[in-house]
């Protein structure tokens, strides 16, 4: 606790020096993106373009005050504006996934008047910063593989807007004719073909590591992808098989730097710790997918066990009321072990045959154990806004929700309030 409160306190101390180094000859704008809320800093007299090469500089929550405290200099003496999340949960959320892939990293935002001013800063802040354990900005091209720096050709702050045919707004990057094209926000560092080329030579994100039909190694065995299952901001999922087995497995590979916490815990982390969690309940058969191989080097691979059946979610409401006692079932035997789930409902439990399995465990702690943040809103008791450690009551409340969802058939996290 102790950590975390000195944590805050250091992010909150950078934030003020940076503002109180530049106030004197700088303009201030605080506004708000949905929840995210932002600082944007502009020399005095100094006017930016509508659109260009901006500069993003990507950092996870425990690195921000060091990335201020190295920033601040080069901002003032090449007088760039650019703009800075206020607050340490602005930074969570967009390193969490939530916010969505195309703003992962992306904590600072510099915008140059022009494309040496650009290569200037590029340069700078490179040599400054050159790598981070936050995530890849996954919409730009980056100064080389892994790099903390990156650009994307776009709109500056609030531009014109053109409707797609869809119905939807969207900022609108003007041509040399005046014409507007969309200024989308494309992964893998695709630019829009109206984009003129980059200050530098640049290189896309780095890719994911698994192909679909190539085989790897991952622990000394040989795995294949056949398909892909899932894919968010935070990890990628893979129905595979081992080869010299030709049983089927699942692939799950996590994103580095995403999910990263005031601590500095990334999802490299929580799927370290899933594979441990998923070793403990071996000894349990049947309650949760058997752990295969685990790998961490630039990426986190896990590999489980085909854990095939029906999510409980998606049962008949009948079907689903009369698994319920399973499920409960279940939950005891995964508390038997010592360990608290921390994410109980019905769309993580399976059920097989006459049994009920869990699955997802990247909140699974030891009973008295500092638990992270977060579970799913309709099934957390209210003290769990509170930093409290892991118990067994955290599970069972959430029974009651599940309980809820079975019966009413809507999660209770969208019942209206009261």
């Amino acid at each position: 606790m102790r950590r975390r409160l000195d944590a805050a306190e250091a992010f909150s101390a950078a934030f003020l020096l940076l503002s109180q180094r530049l106030e004197a000859e700088w303009d201030f704008t605080d506004w708000s993106d949905g929840p995210i809320r932002w600082r944007f800093f502009r020399p005095h007299c100094e006017t930016t373009p509508n659109q260009g090469w901006k500069i993003h500089v990507s950092t996870s929550a425990a690195e921000r005050p060091v990335l201020l405290s190295r920033l601040v200099g080069p901002l003032h003496d090449l007088r760039a504006a650019f703009k800075v999340t206020r607050r340490i949960v602005d930074v969570l959320f967009l390193n969490s996934g939530d916010a969505g892939v195309e703003l992962l990293g992306k904590v600072v935002t510099v915008y140059p008047r022009d494309d040496q001013h650009g290569l200037d800063l590029i340069r700078c802040i490179d040599a400054l910063w050159p790598t981070s354990s936050g995530p890849e900005v996954q919409t730009d091209l980056h100064v080389r593989p892994g790099s903390a720096v990156s650009l994307r050709y776009g709109v500056f702050g609030s531009g014109p807007t053109m409707v797609q045919s869809t119905g939807i707004h969207e900022f609108a990057l003007i041509l040399q004719d005046g014409s507007r094209a969309p200024d989308s926000r494309r992964c893998g560092g695709v630019q829009s073909s109206h984009a003129p080329s980059p200050p530098l030579n640049c290189c896309p994100p780095t890719p994911f590591p698994i192909e679909l039909n190539k085989p790897m190694q991952i622990d000394g065995r040989s795995f294949v992808a056949i398909a892909q299952l899932s894919d968010s901001p935070r990890s990628r999922t893979y129905l595979g098989a081992q080869l010299d087995t030709l049983d089927t497995v699942v692939l799950k590979v996590g994103r580095p730097g995403v999910a990263g916490d005031i601590m500095g815990i990334d999802v490299c982390d929580l799927m370290q710790k899933e594979f441990r969690v998923l070793t403990t309940l071996a000894s349990q058969p049947g309650l949760a997918p058997r752990p295969l191989a685990w790998q961490h080097e630039n990426w986190p691979v896990l590999v489980m066990e085909d854990f095939r059946g029906e999510l409980l979610s998606e049962l008949p409401r009948r079907k689903r009321i009369s698994s319920l006692p399973r499920l409960a079932e279940a939950l005891a035997r995964m508390h038997v072990t010592g360990l608290i789930h921390g994410d109980i409902k019905l769309d993580n439990a399976v059920l097989r045959g006459e049994q009920v399995g869990l699955i997802d465990f990247e909140l699974a702690e030891c009973e008295g154990d500092a638990i992270r943040s977060g579970g799913t809103r309709g099934f957390m008791a209210p003290e769990i806004d509170a930093r409290v450690a892991a118990a067994f009551p955290r599970d069972v409340f959430a029974l009651a929700g599940c309980i809820a969802q079975a019966i009413l058939n809507i999660p209770p996290g969208l019942l209206p309030a009261g």
